[in-house]
Order: structure tokens, then sequence, then C-alpha cells
């Protein structure tokens, strides 16, 4: 199952594959990391997302329309996709 269907997203680019996911932008990763842009009550993580890919993220997960270099699976509420996601995994 790909991670668009799994968090209900529209991919916006290439499909790609990774190896671990974070919500901290300036986690460095040396394998194909996932980037969850979520919004809070003081900051918003789509403010970070050239950070996250500068550290290695390949797929960004946002709730807004933000063009940028990686590819994309904007959702309705990250947060709820972050679950989504981690509910898949464990299984």
């Amino acid at each position: 199952m790909e991670i668009a269907e799994i968090v209900s997203g529209e991919l916006i680019g290439e499909n790609v594959e990774i190896n671990c996911v974070t919500t901290d932008s300036r986690e460095k990763s040396d394998s194909p990391s996932c980037f969850f842009a979520i919004k809070g009550e003081k900051y918003n993580g789509s403010d970070y997302i050239n950070d996250a890919i500068s550290n290695g993220a390949k797929l960004i997960i946002p709730e807004d329309n933000i063009p940028c270099t990686a590819s994309t699976i904007r959702v309705e509420n990250t947060r709820l996709a972050l679950g989504l996601l981690a509910k898949h995994k464990k299984g």
C-alpha cells in the first residue's frame, strides 16, 4: 500500500520510498525521510519545509498547498495522517 493511500492524501510528484519519519525539520537523515509539516498553535511546520529538505527529507506531508522540490502528499490534517501511518506500520 502506498503512503498517499494510507494517509488519505494526494501525491504531487514522484512516489518515493522512505526509511524514517520526522516532525522535526532540523533532524538530519542519511536515508530518505518523510517530514510531516504539522501545524501547531505557535508554529506551522510548513514554514520549515525547505530546512527539512536540506536535511534529507524526500517526502513532505503538509496541510498547505506549498510548492517544493521534494515529492509531496497533501492532506487535510497532518496529525491524523501521522497517526494513520503509525497505525499502518504497527499493523
